[in-house]
């Protein structure tokens, strides 16, 4: 099990991720979980992702702009 943790300067750029997220989940590979879910939540502590395989997350994330990833 892998976890990835990502942060954002703006609130536009996580909820462009969380977008990005739904819909690989439900066109994509299954096998990954994220959250939260609310953007308060994600201002203090960022999006994590959890999963097998974080591959196809990793590519998505990385096309949202102003989204980074950190050390879990």
């Amino acid at each position: 099990m892998t976890t990835l943790r990502y942060r954002a300067l703006q609130r536009y750029s996580y909820a462009r991720a969380l977008l990005a997220l739904t819909e690989l989940a439900r066109t994509g590979p299954p096998g990954f979980e994220f959250g939260p879910m609310d953007l308060g939540s994600m201002e203090r502590n960022g999006l994590t992702v959890t999963g097998d395989d974080l591959a196809s997350v990793s590519q998505v994330l990385a096309r949202v702009p102003g989204v980074v990833e950190l050390p879990a």
